[in-house]
């Protein structure tokens, strides 16, 4: 069993991490035209997970991100229509087609408000986490990537691997030189 991940702190995933995850069997599968994809969905979902990336570092077969996770602001909320936006953005119209069938089935069983509802606050607990934004960032690349290749199964070498960055101006100049 995976031992447990270390975050800065107990009641949240806040701070600043340097992330590293590793192609399988570290072949070298990424051209520049899915370091590009990787970039893209990178951001999208950045952006939907309310995560900043500092800066970063795609490789042949890994990737480098230094990301600082803020702290959930006390009282953050945002409507269905902008989690709706963020993650149309991170996911791409197909995917969201999904979502919308979803929806519709809500609406036949009498449920729509209430569905939209627990989607969005599901989708609201997905921000400002570490864990969250990893996962989907490489599960959607995955995707992305085995579909354009004519391929099937896992990407990754395992889990992601991250260190808690204490000092988050040394680490930017360590990493700019």
């Amino acid at each position: 069993m995976a031992s447990p991940r270390v975050f800065c702190n107990a009641e949240s995933q806040s701070g600043v991490y340097h992330v590293v995850s590793r192609g399988v069997d570290r072949q070298f599968r990424f051209g520049d035209a899915e370091k590009e994809a990787f970039v893209g969905i990178m951001k999208a979902f950045a952006r939907f997970h309310q995560v900043e990336i500092l800066t970063f570092c795609v490789m042949g077969n890994h990737f480098h991100l230094l990301v600082r996770v803020p702290e959930r602001p006390a009282g953050f909320d945002l409507s269905f229509e902008a989690v709706m936006g963020l993650w149309e953005k991170a996911v791409g119209g197909a995917w969201l087609k999904g979502v919308k069938r979803q929806f519709e089935i809500f609406d036949l069983n009498g449920s729509g408000e209430a569905g939209r509802e627990a989607w969005r606050q599901q989708m609201l607990e997905r921000m400002f986490s570490l864990s969250t934004f990893m996962k989907s960032l490489k599960q959607r690349f995955t995707a992305w990537f085995n579909r354009r290749n004519g391929r099937v199964g896992t990407l990754w070498e395992g889990r992601y691997k991250s260190v808690v960055v204490q000092d988050e101006e040394c680490a930017l100049r360590t990493m700019g030189t």
